[in-house]
């Protein structure tokens, strides 16, 4: 009787060892992924993106990844601890007719000059960051007949925007403009 309860009480012991060498070991990566996160994995990115960066921008708006010539320009800011970022691109495109805007299933491009209210207030939104982004459109150059926005995403608070996801073409100079903001 004695030797069964020695070997179940060693048997429990082996056990919790085992789960605190578990538990030890991935609080010790939890630790680690956040101190990366926090700092030298979390940096501000200046002209950095390549074309498989910036993929998923021609991608959401259904023109394809295919017609990407290269990135001119990009922007991606440290991300705060709330997720709040700031993200532009400007990206060349080549193979481009201006009736694609036509075609998409899962969103509508509008018109420069005719953008809904809410539109405008997401680009509004959007645009304040351009300190650190004075190469992307401001509004005037946005609302305007030879410019076209696509919603991605707008997420507001009451009727403001906090968040959006915004793509915009320049079809006559096959330039497209992503910004992507979030407080």
């Amino acid at each position: 009787m004695n030797k069964i309860k020695f070997f179940q009480n060693n048997l429990i012991r082996k056990v919790f060892a085992i789960i605190g060498v578990f538990s030890s070991v991935f609080f010790l990566f939890i630790a680690i992924f956040i101190t990366y996160s926090l700092t030298i994995g979390n940096r501000e990115k200046v002209n950095f993106a390549s074309k498989n960066d910036v993929r998923f921008v021609l991608n959401w708006c259904e023109l394809g990844d295919s017609k990407i010539d290269e990135v001119l320009k990009s922007y991606v800011s440290e991300n705060g601890f709330s997720s709040d970022h700031h993200e532009a691109y400007l990206i060349k495109i080549k193979n481009f007719n201006i009736s694609e805007l036509q075609n998409t299933q899962t969103g509508k491009w509008y018109r420069g000059d005719q953008l809904p209210e809410i539109l405008k207030e997401a680009l509004n939104f959007g645009t304040m960051f351009n300190e650190k982004t004075p190469w992307f459109l401001e509004e005037k150059d946005i609302f305007n007949e030879d410019c076209f926005v696509y919603p991605w995403y707008i997420a507001t608070n009451g009727l403001k925007p906090n968040s959006v996801q915004i793509i915009i073409i320049k079809p006559k100079l096959k330039l497209i403009y992503y910004i992507s903001a979030n407080i």
